[in-house]
Order: structure tokens, then sequence, then C-alpha cells
């Protein structure tokens, strides 16, 4: 699964080069290219994987383009997890309420006043989000402007959660 979403980045960019291929060369000859996929490993043991995929392409301005991608995957039974498999928020109106709350919660500064801005716009299915076994990390990269990446990643102590599983 992890590989194949490698593959397809890279296929993806191909495709973009070959029909675009005129552009593509004058951009290059203008500002150079570059394409790098790499991962993070942030939990491995007997119950869960959690690993982030980050794309990032630059071709000229003054941010390259940045995609983040997460697996989290339980062992016992073996299963891809969604947020929702994973974190109990039902004692919340729904997903948003419980995000704004672990904003005001776990955030300060200019960090909280752009993730108030983009929360509403963060979305629960293929929730891009990362645990180990001190926190829990929502990723607003792929929704947030890239002059913003750095106040882009929420974090919620683990104790601060209802797990599911």
């Amino acid at each position: 699964m992890i590989q194949q979403l490698g593959y397809s980045l890279i296929n993806d960019t191909r495709d973009a080069f070959i029909s675009n291929k005129e552009y593509f060369v004058n951009q290059n000859r203008e500002y150079g290219y570059s394409l790098n996929i790499h991962y993070n490993l942030h939990l491995l043991n007997e119950k869960f994987l959690s690993l982030t995929l980050t794309q990032n392409d630059f071709m000229g301005g003054a941010h390259p383009n940045t995609v983040f991608f997460s697996f989290n995957i339980a062992f016992h039974p073996q299963q891809v997890l969604s947020f929702d498999d994973l974190i109990d928020y039902s004692s919340y109106k729904d997903f948003h309420d419980f995000l704004k709350d672990c904003i005001q919660k776990y955030s300060e500064g200019e960090q909280r006043d752009n993730l108030l801005q983009h929360y509403m716009y963060v979305p629960l299915q293929n929730l891009v989000f990362y645990f180990n076994n001190e926190e829990l990390t929502i990723v607003f990269v792929n929704i947030m402007p890239r002059y913003a990446m750095a106040h882009a990643f929420l974090s919620v102590p683990i104790e601060a959660l209802k797990f599911k599983i």
C-alpha cells in the first residue's frame, strides 16, 4: 500500500511532465526542478504502525509544493485506521467541534490563529494524522498556504484522547 502510493506519486508527476512537456522544459531551464518523496516512521510496536509520506516538488517560486499522506495501521486485527476508527470524540457535537476544542487547548499565538482560520476545511475522510506514544498530530499542511507550514501541525497529548481500540 505504501509502496503503491510512492509509485503513484512518481507516475502522476511523470504523466504531468509528458502532458505538458514544453511548459516543464521551459520552467526547468529557468528555475530547475526537484522532486523529493520521503517517509517518517512515527510509531511501530506490536499494536500499531503510524507513518507519513511527504512529497515536495519545486519549480521556482518562494516555496516548494508539499503534500502529506498518512498511514495508520492496527495489527490485531489488521486494519488500516481512519481517525474515526481510532479516536472517540462522541462527547462533541461533531469532528470539527472536537478539532476546534483541541486547537484552543493545545496551540497558542499565531499557530492558534492560523489553525482556527482553517479547521473547518479539514476533511474527516482521509484525514492526515499520525501518532506515537506521547501525542497524536493532525496535519493541516494540505489545506493551508505553504508559508504557514510551520503552524500546520496540531499535536494533542495521548492522555487527553479517548481511544476506541
